[in-house]
């Protein structure tokens, strides 16, 4: 008796089975790999994170929101709300704390500032020092803002200015280019090309000391040339 070779045909009950067993396989199979590849994204995530924070921490690297916010006990979303900021595009996790702080108002400034300094800062007394009213400026100016009316005197005061340009010329450095009516944002970028430039004058202070050096050395080899003669002279006398 001859076999019967003909294929089954499947009922459409049965391909539609099969077919949803196909899709569950499918979908156990995706979800494995995006379990598996979680893990491993979150583990690269960690590990440079780390890496960061101690970068970070050996000064190699500027500090950012995420480094401060873990520090701080607290996620990134709430550590930049306490100073009226949300994160956004413009301001990520890896937004270092100075592109974040010339995102806040001049209020929210100080009182970042002033959790840092460990100080207690009279806004409305730094804004009439500013003469602020007649720049446009008030509590509510982005900080970024600010330095681009600001001149860096103003900001620091006449005293503290001409102690600061002294300072960097007795170093060393030329900061000729800052004057009296550089903004901040114009002395921050001048500053970090004459910081990137070096000291101009740095062999000034050597030959200075050098130089005094010597005098003392010749003083002194005078003073023992007197003293021998004076000797001598009483000696010579004695014998007489």
């Amino acid at each position: 008796m001859a076999k019967n070779t003909a294929k089954k045909t499947k009922t459409p009950f049965e391909k539609g089975l099969t077919a949803i067993t196909v899709l569950v396989i499918l979908a156990v199979l995706a979800l494995a790999v995006f379990a598996t590849y979680g893990k491993v994204s979150a583990n690269i995530k960690e590990h440079a994170v780390q890496k960061e924070s101690e970068a970070i921490s050996k000064g190699e690297q500027d500090p950012n929101v995420r480094y401060m916010a873990s520090n701080a006990g607290m996620s990134p979303e709430d550590y930049v709300a306490q100073y009226g900021l949300t994160l956004s595009d413009e301001l990520t996790e890896t937004t270092t704390l100075d592109d974040m702080a010339n995102l806040m108002t001049v209020e929210n400034y100080y009182k970042f500032s002033d959790e840092s300094s460990g100080q207690t800062t009279d806004v409305a007394a730094e804004l009439e020092k500013w003469g602020a009213g007649d720049l446009g400026i008030t509590k509510d100016t982005v900080w970024g803002d600010v330095q681009q009316k600001l001149t860096l005197a103003k900001f620091l005061g006449e005293e503290d200015f001409n102690n600061l340009i002294e300072q960097y010329t007795s170093l060393g450095y030329d900061v000729s280019s800052i004057t009296a009516d550089t903004t901040m944002a114009q002395a921050n970028e001048a500053i970090e090309a004459i910081m990137e430039q070096g000291p101009v004058n740095s062999a000034a202070p050597a030959d200075d000391a050098a130089a005094d050096t010597e005098a003392a050395d010749d003083e002194a080899a005078a003073d023992t040339e007197a003293a021998a003669d004076t000797e001598a002279a009483d000696t010579e006398a004695a014998a007489e």
